[in-house]
């Protein structure tokens, strides 16, 4: 019996751990990081945006050289 309530056990915790790893992953914050803290969508956005932004200018200056 012992080592089913310790198996138990651990499949609740790592079902937790798992849980809140896979959710920070999936926002794209740091794995360790506190997955109730407040989530910055539109920094990440802007971010992301800027980023393409000026991909498309280094390809546009490459490409008319």
């Amino acid at each position: 019996m012992g080592t089913v309530k310790t198996l138990l056990i651990g499949l609740i915790l790592g079902a937790a751990a798992g849980a809140a790893l896979g959710y920070n992953h999936g926002r794209g914050a740091p794995l360790l990081s506190n997955p109730f803290a407040e989530y910055g969508a539109e920094e990440a956005l802007l971010e992301r945006a800027a980023e393409l932004g000026e991909d498309a200018r280094q390809r546009l200056r490459e490409a008319l050289e």
